[in-house]
């Protein structure tokens, strides 16, 4: 039994032995293990239990892969660059970190692990179809859909993650507000109010005079 340490720059090939009658190598190839790196994954955000890809190089032998510092399960390799891994339970918004024997690396960007919305509350607190409404709460960064009363508006902004702007669809009834995104949906515990539009009313002329004069005969 011979123990020898593996020489940085090594790459793939024969392993060769010398001695004073000759020299052998191996009949096989030995491949070292290089540290991983990871240069994309998509998608860029998603919920607990979803599959992502993760690419980069040297991802064969990956052992170990961290959500935020919480080991994911189940790694799928599709290739040298590229593998699958489903986002853990209890995992957060951060960075994924992958490793071998050779080492560690860690994404450039976070992942964001999407979570239920939550409103807390909406101003104004009743409005007509086109009227503008705030929702404030948290985790409104990933918005799919928002209703009143269960007619769906298509016109909502993200003023950020806590504060969502939304127009009044027409069609829309008094009753709840609806938020969901890819992990849940949620409605307000109070309604929202639908009133109707002011009536605008208009009239040509806007002042008039009526003159009415009678001349008496002279006789």
């Amino acid at each position: 039994q011979l123990r020898a340490t593996v020489p940085p720059g090594t790459g793939i090939g024969k392993i060769t032995i010398t001695n004073t009658v000759g020299t052998g190598s191996s009949s096989a190839d030995f491949r070292p293990i290089l540290a991983p790196a990871i240069t994309s994954f998509v998608p860029t955000n998603g919920i607990k239990g979803h599959e992502i890809t993760l690419n980069g190089t040297n991802l064969t032998d990956v052992s170990e892969i961290r959500f935020n510092g919480v080991e994911a399960t189940g790694i799928q390799l599709d290739s040298e660059a590229r593998l699958r891994v489903e986002v853990p339970f209890g995992a957060s918004t951060g960075k994924i970190e992958v490793a071998n024997v050779a080492g560690s690396v860690e994404s450039r960007n976070d992942f964001i692990v999407v979570e239920p919305p939550v409103i807390d509350s909406f101003t104004p607190r009743a409005g007509s179809a086109g009227t503008e409404v705030t929702l404030a709460g948290s985790n409104l960064s990933h918005i799919l859909n928002v209703t009143f009363d269960g007619i769906s508006t298509s016109s909502f902004s993200l003023n950020s993650g806590s504060q969502l702007r939304v127009i009044i669809p027409f069609g829309a009834r008094t009753g709840p507000i609806g938020v969901t995104n890819a992990a849940s949906s949620v409605t307000t515990t109070t309604n929202f109010t639908i009133t109707a539009p002011q009536s605008v009313f208009s009239f040509r002329p806007t002042d008039d005079s009526f003159v009415h004069s009678k001349k008496q005969d002279k006789n």
